[in-house]
């Protein structure tokens, strides 16, 4: 334990002199980022090189170890080349990270480097060969390459999108590398034991510097590979050797900032904007919107990290998944019952089912009536009475109180109704028709001889849930034009006048 103590103070140390040099590295070379009054609200300049000292700390502290006290923690060579693969990858995502702070990079461009920057790992360093849930194990062959690249191209977003708020990004990964040290320990991962402990001293010497408010920021060069390693080594702690890869601990430890970027996600998506595109509703953002201070919000969110990390390490020493599951279920249903984070996101899916749903509910109507309508207009002529009919069926069907076809004369500005059906009454003048209905439709056209047509409905029934069958209507009012008002061969209309003011 003291050698794990010692380890851990060393990379903090490390951490918190190589942050205080980025800094002034990161103004000298103007890698800042500067506020913009919309979403990034601090208050000055900041500079952007704080993943840089933590991935150098990490590297060098973890070099150090292996050529030094490798036989200490018990370390053997396949141990050197897994950390190997882990720095590689890392170096390459702090890489990318950092081209990015400095001169931007096109989201779909970024994720496709992401991928690239974690292959080496996932070739040559760990991937996922069996996946254990509630105890049931599942070889998942070649799927375990993609599986994995997933995985950890996933973490390394998760942390990148969380970061947004001091000290959020760093805190939440601090806690999930302790967990993690714990874990392997309990699995007898001495590698990534040791390696977590490192991460988790570096993450500490950088907050002291990022601790609001913020001296420097991680920056894409830091939310990447941290995120990346965090990914990495839940991986790597969760695997058991009797049953391999536990999928539902890393996914109960890291399920903070994994709900909080699916909620971006399903918003953003049901909102018709793109998933890279920014907003401002984050649960960081939620919680500050409720009053909290910056310290208060990182406490809050770090509190249900913590309890996330407390379930974890219990499921595992009980190796019982479900103690996880239920108490992540249970914390992100208060979440969302409470109308603290995730209640607008699940109201405005719920909006969608329905929608979806009213949709497949008069989908087969809207289909029979296509149907029928292909089969009247090819029948020509004689079609207009049935094509009526069939208009007055859609009507009945869509509690429509009334429909009038009216022929309008541009010239004396008057109208006929050329057909009518209504439901009760048979007025005098079809704007009685109207009378109390929830709402009224006017369509009109214009015709070939100068003249015009119109159809005008009202009904008693809610307008969203008509909209396939409205469509249907209007599709048939088009046929009906074209073979009641085509030259000279009009049916007979039942007469009936229609005053229209001059305009």
């Amino acid at each position: 334990m003291g050698s794990y103590c010692l380890t851990f103070a060393a990379a903090l140390t490390l951490s918190g002199l190589l942050t205080g040099v980025a800094r002034h590295v990161a103004r000298r070379i103007d890698l800042l980022d500067r506020p913009d009054r919309q979403r990034k609200l601090h208050k000055r300049a900041t500079p952007l090189m704080g993943g840089v000292a933590v991935y150098l700390s990490l590297l060098t502290a973890t070099t150090a170890i292996w050529f030094t006290a490798c036989d200490h923690f018990d370390l053997d060579t396949n141990s050197g080349w897994f950390a190997s693969m882990l720095l590689l990858s890392g170096g390459l995502l702090c890489a990318i990270g950092l081209w990015d702070d400095k001169w931007g990079i096109r989201a779909r461009n970024k994720f496709l480097l992401q991928i690239l920057a974690t292959l080496p790992f996932v070739l040559w360093g760990r991937t996922i060969s069996a996946v254990t849930m509630f105890g049931v194990s599942l070889d998942v062959a070649w799927i375990g390459i993609p599986l994995t690249v997933f995985w950890l191209v996933s973490c390394t977003n998760v942390v990148n999108l969380m970061d947004g708020l001091d000290g959020l990004a760093s805190t939440v990964s601090l806690i999930s590398c302790l967990t993690v040290a714990v874990l392997a320990q309990l699995n007898g991962l001495a590698t990534v034991s040791v390696l977590a402990t490192l991460l988790a001293g570096s993450l500490t010497g950088f907050l002291l510097h990022n601790w609001p408010p913020a001296k420097i920021f991680l920056g894409d060069s830091g939310s990447l590979p941290i995120g990346f390693f965090v990914g990495a080594l839940a991986l790597e702690a969760s695997v058991k050797k009797a049953t391999g890869f536990m999928m539902l601990v890393p996914l109960v430890l890291l399920s903070v900032p994994i709900f909080d970027t699916c909620m971006a996600i399903l918003r953003r998506k049901l909102n018709g904007q793109t998933i890279g595109q920014a907003d401002r509703a984050h649960i960081h953002h939620c919680l500050r919107d409720r009053g909290l201070s910056t310290r208060q919000t990182l406490f809050a969110i770090g509190s249900l990290s913590a309890l996330m990390a407390v379930a974890s390490v219990v499921s595992s020493l009980y190796n019982n998944e479900a103690i996880a599951v239920g108490i992540c279920a249970a914390v992100l249903a208060v979440l969302v019952i409470g109308r603290i984070f995730g209640d607008r996101e699940a109201r405005l899916l719920w909006q969608h089912v329905i929608a979806i749903g009213g949709w497949m509910q008069s989908a087969p109507a809207a289909i029979r009536d296509r149907i029928v309508l292909a089969r009247l207009e090819s029948r020509g002529d004689a079609a207009a009475d049935d094509v009526w009919n069939q208009l007055v069926v859609i009507a009945q069907r869509m509690s429509a109180r009334s429909v009038i076809v009216l022929r309008g004369d541009d010239s004396s500005r008057r109208e006929t109704a050329w057909r009518t059906w209504h439901r009760d009454t048979d007025p005098a003048f079809p704007s009685e028709l109207f009378a109390g209905a929830i709402w009224n439709l006017k369509l009109t056209t214009s015709l070939p001889d100068q003249s015009s047509a119109s159809i005008e409905i009202s009904a008693s029934a809610p307008m969203p849930s008509q909209a396939q069958q409205i469509e249907s209507l209007l599709n048939l009012f088009a046929v009906l034009c074209q073979l009641d008002f085509a030259g000279e061969r009009a049916s007979e209309p039942r007469i009936l006048p229609v005053r229209r003011d001059a305009a």
